[in-house]
């Protein structure tokens, strides 16, 4: 036999993947791989391989892939090797999935060609699900059937595939059409199986022998599950809904004059929602005059229960007087809500001027007082419900701030600027020519004026109160996660620092207003 002659190493092989990262789709089968040598190619050499998932995993061997590892040999030559991966099929959609391949060795087999790994070594595959689980849409986004047909059937449509078991909740919607009235409320869950692409909701219509306009209410499906989309909307972003309009349409025979008249015009005739309306208006009342609303379910009523029942009773009679929102779509309620609350607040405000001038209290003191407490404290309580009921504080902390927003916004700007107009137009008159002489002075044409008093100093302090409270509740957000609650001892703490906080801007304000 001949010795073997040493090959001239006019380089190092370098070991290395040809591509950092590969794209496969669920059913490829095997993922292929390529690792490439370059430089020396005199010589056989041998690398070891192994996949590894990420951290945190998201591609899973034995459930996405199947591990491998081991040991290639290159040839002399030889510049390009295969490692191959099995890549596991299933029938859930899953979202995209990656694990790596390493080389983690190479060795040559001869002294004079060496080989080392070069910088790709570690290479990302990333499985791409092809078990699209469909578009859940309405066959229709609208229905029209007849108020005797008895039932409304719907069917929901799965397109685009079918491959696993998805779901989605459905509830109806009032719009004209009332439940109860109109037709059956309803709410659930529709499944589809693997393959499975049409389900059915099925709705009662409810048949009366009144005359109506045509009715409309909503069925909406929501909450897609395993990957199930309802299509895309705006910038291809995906839908939230997908919505059905149910139109109901008359069929009953016109039998009275008022039936006749809205048949001819445009008026549109709701029997079933004036007569839901009726029935809520007169709720309101008897709530109002029952103790604890009437609920059957409360504790029987104690001495103080009926106590605070009686001093609140007129007011409970005068504000249900404002009419329930399934009229006129609710403006006359947020109409007639804003003038109860007005006069209620102009009540407050004379009573409070004459508490203050009995007792000799300046008007800007019994102010931030007896008027600031009479119009704030629904205010409280709302904040106080809405902080035990939501789950964030939100919603309590926003009602605060956007009442002292609309208070110094709109209940300055906007009577400010009625008067700005007023005095504008009228001119001085002669009494406020006496009202105001110096004023007369410096503007003989007249105007709209309100004078500062201690309203600097007041604003003044209150800012730094209110910026001390916004900077607690951040300072809570950042060290404890959360801005109220929590433990008895801090809660009972911050909340003492709250209302000292209130405290020091009343008695600050009393104290200048006495000594300015």
């Amino acid at each position: 036999s001949r010795a073997r002659s040493a090959p001239k190493a006019t380089s190092i092989a370098t070991v290395q993947f040809a591509c950092d990262s590969y794209r496969v789709k669920e059913n490829v089968g095997m993922a292929k791989v390529t690792v490439v040598r370059t430089g020396n190619l005199n010589a056989k050499l041998t690398f070891k391989y192994s996949t590894a998932e990420h951290s945190p995993p998201t591609a899973k061997a034995g459930e996405d892939y199947q591990a491998v590892s081991g040991e290639i040999t290159m040839d002399l030559n030889q510049k390009e090797a295969e490692i191959s991966i099995p890549i596991i099929d299933d029938n859930i959609f899953e979202p995209e999935e990656s694990f790596d391949v390493i080389l983690e060795e190479v060795k040559s087999d001869y002294y004079a060609a060496p080989a080392e790994l070069g910088k790709s070594v570690r290479c990302t595959i990333t499985i791409i699900d092809d078990d699209f689980p469909g578009i859940l849409s309405h066959q229709s986004n609208e229905l029209k059937v007849m108020e005797s047909c008895g039932v409304a059937t719907l069917l929901v449509e799965r397109t685009g595939g079918s491959r696993g078991a998805v779901s989605c909740t459905f509830h109806t919607k009032d719009v004209t059409a009332i439940a109860g009235h109109d037709y059956t409320a309803c709410s659930g869950e529709i499944v589809f199986a693997d393959g499975e692409a049409v389900k059915e909701i099925q709705v009662q219509i409810l048949d009366d022998s009144s005359w109506e306009k045509d009715e409309m209410f909503k069925v909406i499906l929501e909450n897609p599950t395993s990957g199930a989309q309802f299509g895309y909307g705006f910038a291809s972003q995906p839908l939230e809904q997908a919505v059905c309009e149910v139109h109901i349409i008359s069929d009953d025979t016109v039998t009275t004059m008022v039936e006749v008249v809205a048949k001819m015009t445009s008026i549109p005739l709701n029997v079933d929602a004036f007569e839901f309306s009726a029935a809520s208006w007169t709720e309101q009342f008897a709530e109002a005059v029952a103790v604890n609303g009437g609920d059957p379910n409360a504790p029987e009523a104690d001495v103080i229960t009926w106590i605070s029942h009686l001093i609140s009773l007129p007011f409970k009679v005068i504000f249900a007087i404002i009419p329930p929102t399934s009229m006129q779509g609710g403006w006359s309620t947020f109409i007639l809500c804003l003038t109860f609350i007005g006069g209620v607040t102009a009540i407050i405000g004379d009573i409070a001027a004459l508490f203050g001038c009995c007792l000799g209290v300046p008007n800007a003191i019994t102010a931030i007082t007896f008027v600031a407490i009479g119009t704030s404290l629904p205010d409280t309580f709302a904040s106080k419900k809405a902080a035990v009921m939501d789950e964030t504080a939100d919603a309590s902390i926003v009602n605060v701030t956007g009442s002292n927003a609309v208070n110094v916004l709109l209940g300055l700007g906007l009577p400010w600027m009625i008067g700005a107009f007023y005095w504008a137009g009228m001119g001085p008159t002669a009494d406020w020519v006496e009202t105001y002489p110096d004023m007369a002075t410096l503007y003989p044409s007249g105007g709209f004026v309100v004078r500062a008093g201690d309203l600097v100093y007041s604003v003044s302090l209150f800012v730094c109160c209110a910026l001390t409270c916004l900077g607690t509740l951040t300072a809570r957000r950042l060290v404890v996660g959360y801005e109220l609650g929590g433990p008895l001892g801090p809660k009972v703490a911050f909340g003492g620092l709250f209302i000292s906080l209130w405290a020091v801007y009343i008695g600050g304000s009393i104290y200048h207003s006495f000594n300015p």
